[in-house]
C-alpha cells in the first residue's frame, strides 16, 4: 500500500507540474511575445502587430502540442501501472488535443481569432474531462490480480463515459480544422458529422451533465478500485486516500 500511495503522488505532482508549466506558459506569453518583437526591431513599427500575431499563431499551437504529448506519456504510464489498457491514456490525451483551438485564442490579440477563424464560443470543456481523468487516475489503486466485478463495472460505465467525452471533443475539433480532415471538397461530409454531433450534444445535455457524471463515475471508480486490496471502501478510507496522496498524512 505504500508503494501505491508513493506511485500516486509521484504521478499526482508528475501532471501537476505539467499544468503549472502549461499554465505559467500561457499568462507569460503574452511578455515573450513583446519581448521578441522589441528583439527583432518591429516594435513601434507597422509590422510589429503583424509579427506578435504570427508569433502566437505558429508558438502557441506548438507549446500546446508539446504539453498533450507530456500529458499522454504521463497519463498512458499511469493507466498501465493501475491495470488499465493504454487506450486510457490516449484518451485522456486526445480530450487535450481537442481543446487546441483554445490553446490558441486564450490570452492572445483579437488578431489572432481573425487570422485562424477560430473563436471562444465555450469553456475548454474537453480539457476540464482531461483534468478530472487525470485526477481520478491519481486515487485509483494499483492491483496486480484481476478486476473485482464491482470494480470492473465502475470502470466500464466511467471509461465509456471517457470514450464519449473523448469522441464530441474530436468532432469539434475536426470542424475547427475541417480543410485538413475533409479537403474543400468535404462539405457534404462535414455536415453529416455536424448533424451527429449535434444529436450528441442535445441526447447528452452536454456539457453540464455529462461532466457531471464523470466526476460522480471517477469518484465511484476510485473507491471500488479499493476492492482490489480488500480495504473497506467507505468515505473515510477514501478520505485517507487523498489525504496520503496529497502528502497531508504518512
Amino acid at each position: 500500500m505504500m508503494g501505491n500511495t508513493a506511485s500516486g503522488q509521484r504521478y499526482v505532482r508528475a501532471w501537476g507540474l505539467c499544468l503549472g508549466l502549461f499554465i505559467g506558459f500561457f499568462l507569460a506569453f503574452p511578455y515573450l511575445v513583446h519581448g521578441l518583437v522589441n528583439v527583432s526591431g518591429a516594435a513601434g513599427t507597422p509590422a510589429g502587430p503583424a509579427l506578435a500575431i504570427v508569433l502566437a499563431i505558429y508558438l502557441k499551437p506548438v507549446a500546446y502540442l508539446i504539453f498533450a504529448a507530456a500529458i499522454a506519456a504521463i497519463a498512458t504510464a499511469r493507466a498501465r501501472s493501475v491495470g488499465m489498457p493504454r487506450k486510457v491514456g490516449v484518451c485522456i490525451a486526445l480530450l487535450v488535443l481537442a481543446d487546441l483551438p483554445f490553446g490558441m485564442v486564450f490570452g492572445s490579440h483579437w488578431g489572432v481569432s481573425f487570422a485562424t477563424g477560430l473563436y471562444m464560443e465555450s469553456p475548454p470543456v474537453s480539457l476540464l474531462a482531461a483534468v478530472i481523468a487525470l485526477v481520478a487516475l491519481g486515487f485509483v489503486h494499483e492491483s496486480a490480480g484481476p478486476m473485482t466485478v464491482p470494480y470492473a463495472a465502475a470502470y466500464s460505465f466511467w471509461v465509456s463515459l471517457l470514450i464519449l467525452l473523448t469522441a464530441i471533443g474530436l468532432i469539434g475539433f475536426m470542424f475547427h480544422f475541417w480543410p485538413l480532415f475533409f479537403g474543400i471538397g468535404g462539405i457534404g461530409l462535414l455536415k453529416l458529422l455536424r448533424t451527429v454531433d449535434t444529436l450528441l450534444r442535445l441526447l447528452t445535455f452536454y456539457p453540464s451533465v455529462p461532466l457531471a457524471v464523470f466526476a460522480a463515475a471517477s469518484v465511484h471508480l476510485a473507491l471500488r478500485s479499493r476492492d482490489q486490496t480488500g480495504r473497506p471502501t467507505g468515505a473515510s478510507g477514501f478520505v485517507t486516500r487523498v489525504r496520503k496522496i496529497l502528502g497531508l498524512q504518512r
